[in-house]
């Protein structure tokens, strides 16, 4: 066994390995810190943190940090380290009871205010959120995560101005904190300025590149600017807007039938061009449809950004409609059916163009503001 002195240099070189994302590297080091000196909690509390960050192992962080609670039990920063633990866990009421044990031994301790705010964001419940922080701002006016998840909060009530004034009042304090340019980029985003938006969602990612709040605003940027993946991203949302799209569909097809059923009585033969039109209709709905949820993330690998900005699993899914269309397209030359091959081809370049015609929008966008500039 190591000597007794050896507990903190073992402690402080785990925690420069946790710092630089080397979790795997810094576990030895704190069990070692541990072996020394079993009864100093701040080695467990940091080994929890490292053992979170391993896919797999979040029992054995929980069972760490109960442990550093056990031997700090009047300590309020462990329990909100245990809250923050099981948020990454996604037991987010778990961690709202850790959080209050923590608050009721001291109510202005920063880790748990800041655990308890993060908790209502992922619950969803947007008052919390807003009330958590501004206690938090009250004792940490300059408190960067609580601006931000300020600003989060009030951006997903619609309160667009709100959220950019706190948004600008951070920036202007901490320009450097990647958080909060990517809640600038959210911010762009909602007023439809895709330019700024990329902008501060790539600065957000060379500050963070392990960001993924960034990475998504990056591709959620991307998509809006092109129609078929603007319907991409409306199917995604909450469930009421597939109830709402799916009820109005289903009302106009009602409505169109009825109204030519109508006229087939009074006028014979009209009747069948409704129908027609219904069905034509119906199909460009289901074509889009599908279209739209399984070529979105295909279409981005056409654009520089968008191929940086998805994982690796999104590309791959990305491939499988393009192998489809290879597919259907061979199919359809193999057969002879030149006009339906050259028609996909046509489209699949039509869709590729419409990806890169916002970009080539915006370099010339940029080259006339320098030119006015200069």
């Amino acid at each position: 066994m190591a000597e007794p002195d050896a507990y903190y240099p073992n402690l402080q070189r785990g925690i420069l390995l946790r710092e630089n994302r080397r979790v795997r590297e810094a576990v030895p080091f704190f069990q070692e810190a541990i072996s020394i000196r079993p009864d100093e909690p701040q080695a467990y509390g940091e080994l929890a943190r490292c053992w979170i960050e391993i896919p797999g192992q979040g029992d054995k962080a929980i069972a760490a940090i109960d442990r550093a609670i056990a031997l700090a039990p009047a300590v309020s920063f462990y329990f909100g380290l245990k809250g923050w633990l099981l948020i990454c866990l996604h037991n987010y009421d778990a961690a709202l009871v850790a959080v209050e044990e923590g608050l009721a031994l001291d109510p202005n301790c920063l880790k748990s205010l800041n655990a308890r705010a993060n908790a209502y964001t992922k619950l969803g419940n947007l008052q919390k959120v807003e009330e958590s922080c501004h206690r938090i701002l009250e004792l940490y006016p300059d408190n960067a995560p609580a601006l931000n998840l300020l600003a989060q909060a009030l951006r997903n009530q619609g309160r667009w101005k709100e959220s950019r004034a706190v948004v600008d009042q951070l920036l202007a304090q901490q320009p450097n904190d990647a958080f909060g340019q990517a809640n600038a980029g959210y911010g762009a985003l909602d007023v439809g300025d895709h330019l700024r938006a990329n902008e501060h969602f790539l600065q957000a990612l060379r500050m963070d590149p392990h960001s993924d709040f960034a990475r998504k605003g990056l591709v959620a940027s991307l998509q809006a600017r092109v129609w078929i993946l603007r319907l991409d991203r409306f199917f995604h949302r909450p469930e009421r807007n597939k109830f709402v799209a799916t009820i109005s569909v289903v009302g106009i097809i009602m409505v169109v039938g009825g109204v030519g059923i109508f006229l087939d009585h009074l006028l014979p033969g009209v009747g069948d061009w409704f129908m027609g039109i219904l069905l034509g209709a119906w199909l460009l709905y289901s074509f889009l449809l599908i279209l739209a949820l399984f070529m979105g993330n295909f279409l981005l690998l056409f654009d520089p950004l968008g191929w940086h900005a998805l994982t690796k699993q999104e590309k791959t899914q990305a491939y499988l409609p393009a192998t489809f269309l290879a597919g259907f397209t061979a199919i359809f030359f193999y057969a002879g059916e030149w006009i339906i091959a050259l028609s996909l081809l046509v489209a699949v370049g039509g869709f590729a163009f419409s990806v890169h015609f916002p970009q080539i929008k915006d370099r010339w966008q940029l080259w006339r503001q320098s030119r006015n500039e200069g």
